[in-house]
C-alpha cells in the first residue's frame, strides 16, 4: 500500500519551487504546510492560558467583548509555527436574534465536547487545488482563502 501523500507531494529536490512554494509539474499545487487548527471548546481563554503556563506558547490573537466581539470569544496560541484557535460561544444557545454560527457551536460542543472543528492548511495556488479535488471527486466540505 502506497503513501498517497507522499505520492501527491514529493520531496523538495523533486520539486520545482515558485514564490518560495513547492509546486510538481505534473501533478499541480499541493498543500505544503499546517496554517493552524481550530478547536471548539467552552472556555477559549482558561484552555489557552493551560497551553502557555504548561507547555511555552504565547498568546498570539485575541478576539471578544473587549475587541467588540458579542456573539464569539477566540484565542490563538502560538509555539514556533503551530498556532492552535481556541473558539467559544458569548451568547447563550438559541439567543434572539438566532446566529446560525452560534448555534452551530453550542451544537458542536454538545455532541463532541471540547474538540477539533477546522484543521487549515497552506497551499501555493488555492484555485487549483480546488479543481483537483473536484476532479477526483471528493467532497468539498469547505475551502476558504479567508484568514
Amino acid at each position: 500500500m502506497t503513501n498517497d501523500i507522499a505520492t501527491e507531494c514529493p520531496q523538495e529536490d523533486t520539486a520545482i519551487r515558485y514564490n518560495n512554494k513547492h509546486i510538481n509539474e505534473e501533478r499541480g499545487p499541493c498543500p505544503h504546510a499546517f496554517d493552524h487548527v481550530l478547536f471548539y471548546v467552552s472556555s477559549p481563554r482558561v484552555v489557552a492560558r493551560y497551553l502557555v503556563c504548561l507547555f511555552g506558547f504565547h498568546i498570539y490573537a485575541y478576539k471578544g467583548l473587549e475587541t467588540g466581539s458579542r456573539e464569539v470569544s477566540a484565542t490563538a496560541v502560538k509555539n514556533g509555527t503551530a498556532i492552535l484557535v481556541f473558539m467559544g460561544a458569548v451568547r447563550p444557545l438559541h439567543w434572539e436574534p438566532l446566529l446560525p454560527s452560534i448555534d452551530s457551536i453550542h451544537q458542536h460542543i454538545a455532541e463532541h465536547g471540547d474538540s477539533v472543528k477546522d484543521v487549515a492548511f497552506q497551499c501555493s495556488d488555492l484555485e487549483s487545488l480546488v479543481l483537483k479535488i473536484k476532479s477526483k471527486r471528493a467532497e468539498q466540505l469547505l475551502i476558504s482563502d479567508e484568514p
